[in-house]
């Protein structure tokens, strides 16, 4: 698949995670309010391609069976990841425009 951005390392991996209709998209700690404006559009993609409206939270970075988006200043500014698991997924930049591609890119994946 082609992303834009496109990725500079993709590692996959055994498993997947489903999203289901209680799946929570939750904004963890450190997140700039801007965050709720990329959680929103992406709550909107699965929606679009999937039917399910998820519920946006506020919460911890250990919570399993969500997806996650988190500010992590340990990352370059300009830089994202996002990891997929059995448990969760998790979206992280180290700035929020950062962030905001790591959304972008995982919209484009659903």
């Amino acid at each position: 698949m082609n992303f834009l951005p496109m990725p500079h390392v993709i590692h996959e991996r055994e498993g997947f995670f489903q999203i289901c209709w209680n799946t929570p998209i939750v904004l963890f700690r450190n997140t700039a309010p801007g965050a709720l404006m990329w959680a929103r559009m992406l709550r909107d993609e699965i929606e679009k391609s999937t039917g399910l409206h998820l519920q946006i939270l506020r919460g911890e970075v250990n919570e399993a069976g969500v997806i996650g988006l988190e500010q992590d200043e340990t990352l370059p500014a300009d830089h994202c990841s996002w990891q997929v698991s059995e448990d969760g997924i998790l979206v992280r930049g180290g700035s929020d425009e950062a962030l905001l591609h790591g959304v972008c890119s995982l919209r484009q994946w659903i």
